[in-house]
C-alpha cells in the first residue's frame, strides 16, 4: 500500500487524483458558504496535496502533486473536513462519479487518528462510552417518552421475545421536541397488530455518530451489545424511524443477523397499507415531502414514503424542486451540530425557504433529525409551514378514518 499508515487505501487515492476540479460538487453543496474550507473541491484537492506531502519523500511528493502546507492552511483544512453534513449530494453531481462520501469518511478517520479534529466531538464518544447514548443521559431513561402518552401500549418495553423490534434511536429517545415520532410509531404498530418490543435501556446507540465523526473504531462495544440483545429476543424484523440508525444497521449489523429483515418505518407502513393492516383516513392538506439524506441518497429508499402519502385520501403531494437523489440536506448530518451548529441552522433555514416556494402547508419528512432541524428553522423563519414526520401523518389520518 502506497501510504501504509494512512486510512486511505489505493482506490481512495485514485479517486482523489480523478478529480477534474470542475466545481460541480461545490455548486451542489448545501454547506458551502463561500468560505474556502466549506468547498468540497477545495477540501479534496488541498487534502490530497497535504496527504502526499506527509507520506512521501519530499522529492517524490513534489513530482506527484504533494505540497507542504502552512500551519494556518492545515488548521483551515482540518476545520473544513468537519464542516460537512456528509449528505453525499456532491457525489450525485460529480461528473466522474467520485465517491466523495467515502473520501470524507476516510479523511475524518485519518485526522482523528492524528488527533486533528474538533474536540467537541469527544463528547459524543464519551456519551456513548459512559451512558451508551450521544447525549450522555442515563440510558435507563430511553423509554420515558412512553410516560407522556395517554394511550401508551402496555408491556412493550423489554419483552423477552417478539417478532419485531422497534429501534428508537438516541435523538427521538431524548429530544422532547420529536418524541411524538416514536409515540406515533408505537401507536401505528399497535394498530397494525404487530407483535413488537422496544428495547428500552438495553438499546444502545447504534454507533452512527461515531462513524460520522471518524471514530468508528470506538463503536465495536455498542455493536456487539446490540447484536447480542437482538439475538436474545429472536426478532424477525427490525424497524427504524431514524434513517441513520437504519443505514448503520444495514451496513454494520446486517451481515451478523442474516435472518433479520431491516426496514425503515415508511417501508413497514407501505406494506401495512397494501395488505390492509392499516387504514388510511383523510389528511386534507397540501404536503411537500423532504427526502432524508440517509434514507434516500445513502439507502436508496424513495418510493415507500411517497406511496404512503399518496395512499392517504385528501393529501395533495407536491415535490420540492430538488428532490429524490438531488434533495437538499436538512443541515443535521455529519455531526455538524457539534462542530459548527450555526452552519447547520443556516442550511435548514435555507431549505425551509425552498419548501415555501411549493405552497405546501405541511413539510413531511421521514427522519427525526430532519424534523428537529426544520422545527428549529421554522422558529427563526416563521414561514407558517407545519413540520411533521410521516408516522405522525399516517397516525393522524388513520385516527380520522
Amino acid at each position: 500500500m502506497l501510504f501504509p499508515e494512512s486510512q486511505f487505501d489505493f482506490s481512495r487515492l485514485m479517486q482523489m487524483d480523478a478529480c477534474t476540479r470542475c466545481g460541480q460538487c461545490q455548486e451542489g453543496c448545501d454547506a458551502y458558504t463561500g468560505e474556502a474550507n466549506t468547498s468540497p473541491r477545495y477540501r479534496l484537492n488541498l487534502y490530497r496535496r497535504w496527504l502526499k506531502s506527509q507520506r512521501l519523500p519530499r522529492i517524490l511528493a513534489a513530482l506527484v502533486g504533494g505540497r507542504r502546507l502552512k500551519p494556518e492552511q492545515v488548521e483551515s483544512l482540518t476545520q473544513g473536513v468537519f464542516r460537512c453534513t456528509m449528505c453525499a449530494r456532491c457525489r450525485e453531481v460529480c461528473p466522474v462519479k467520485i465517491d466523495t462520501l467515502g473520501l470524507w469518511y476516510s479523511m475524518r478517520e485519518e485526522l482523528v487518528a492524528r488527533g486533528m479534529y474538533p474536540r467537541n466531538l469527544d463528547k459524543l464518544r464519551e456519551g456513548v462510552d459512559e451512558e451508551h447514548n450521544v447525549y450522555n443521559y442515563p440510558n435507563d431513561e430511553r423509554s420515558t417518552w412512553l410516560d407522556f402518552m395517554d394511550d401508551a401500549p402496555e408491556d412493550v418495553v423489554g419483552k423477552p421475545a417478539a417478532d419485531v423490534i422497534y429501534f428508537v434511536g438516541c435523538v427521538a429517545s431524548y429530544s422532547p421536541a420529536i418524541q411524538s415520532i416514536p409515540q406515533a410509531m408505537a401507536q401505528l404498530l399497535v394498530k397494525t397488530g404487530v407483535d413488537f418490543t422496544i428495547m428500552g435501556e438495553k438499546e444502545w446507540c447504534c454507533g452512527f455518530p461515531l462513524f460520522s465523526a471518524g471514530m468508528g473504531q470506538a463503536a465495536s462495544e455498542v455493536i456487539t451489545h446490540n447484536l447480542d440483545k437482538v439475538k436474545e429476543i429472536g426478532a424477525r424484523i427490525m424497524v427504524f424511524t431514524c434513517p441513520s440508525c437504519f443505514r448503520t444497521w444495514r451496513e454494520h449489523y446486517q451481515q451478523h443477523l442474516p435472518g433479520v429483515k431491516m426496514v425503515h418505518s415508511t417501508q413497514l407502513l407501505e406494506e401495512a397499507l397494501k395488505r390492509g393492516g392499516l387504514s388510511a383516513g383523510r389528511f386534507p392538506h397540501k404536503v411537500a415531502y423532504h427526502d432524508p439524506c440517509d434514507l434516500g441518497r445513502n439507502s436508496g429508499v424513495y418510493s415507500a414514503p411517497r406511496e404512503v402519502l399518496r395512499a392517504i385520501p385528501g393529501l395533495d403531494l407536491v415535490e420540492i424542486e430538488q428532490h429524490g437523489s438531488k434533495s437538499h440536506c436538512c443541515g443535521g448530518g455529519g455531526d455538524l451540530e457539534v462542530s459548527d451548529p450555526d452552519l447547520g441552522t443556516a442550511i435548514s433555514v435555507n431549505v425551509l425557504g425552498v419548501v415555501r416556494n411549493t405552497g405546501a402547508e405541511v413539510l413531511v419528512t421521514a427522519c427525526q433529525q430532519c424534523k428537529r432541524m426544520f422545527l428549529n428553522a421554522e422558529v427563526q423563519s416563521q414561514t407558517g409551514i407545519k413540520v411533521m414526520d410521516i408516522a405522525e401523518v399516517a397516525l393522524e389520518a388513520s385516527a380520522g378514518e
